[in-house]
């Protein structure tokens, strides 16, 4: 993965962002300043004035990839969504080749309330493994969890809130093989 590195000037401190290529732009600040030293490309993804092309589509999820714990590859996400819609968490599925285990988070988004604790859950199954599940009140995310599932699919149930309002993923048999 590419990473762009750029400084920002805001409020008399300096903040250092590093964005993955996949669009991810910090906007820069009115009368901030880019750094002589930084390269081209840096300071032309700085003064781009989108934050980034998923923002209003996708709600924000704050805590980075290499934080969750799983091994692997990401090989795909779901949203855990409200009945209205709203999403409330982001599950990410990972599989690691090496091992043949699958492994899941389910990151809460600003939505649904990360940051603050909140009943958040999310539980990873095989025919094979059975279920492995975490939950509990988290700031951020639930997980990981991890299954040994080759040949075979898997299948993933998470939840964010509580009471009347809850979030709810149920993905059935997926990512079979």
């Amino acid at each position: 993965m590419r990473t762009s590195v750029f400084s920002v000037l805001r409020g008399g401190a300096v903040v250092t962002a590093v964005l993955a290529s996949a669009g991810l732009a910090l906007p820069q600040a009115a009368g901030a300043a880019t750094p002589a030293s930084a390269p081209a490309a840096a300071t032309a993804v700085a003064a781009a004035p989108v934050v980034h092309r998923l923002a209003a589509t996708a709600p924000k999820v704050v805590a980075p990839a290499t934080s969750y714990g799983c091994a692997g590859s990401q090989i795909d996400t779901y949203n855990v969504k409200l009945s209205s819609g709203a999403v409330w968490g982001v599950v990410h599925l990972y599989y690691d080749a090496a091992t043949r285990d699958n492994c899941a988070v389910n990151v809460k988004t600003t939505a649904g309330g990360y940051g603050t604790s909140t009943w958040t859950t999310v539980d990873l199954s095989s025919s094979s493994s059975g279920q492995h599940s975490d939950d509990g009140y988290y700031t951020e995310y639930a997980g990981p969890v991890s299954v040994y599932a080759p040949s075979e699919c898997v299948a993933i149930t998470a939840s964010v809130g509580s009471g009347t309002s809850v979030a709810k993923l149920n993905t059935g048999n997926v990512h079979c093989g």
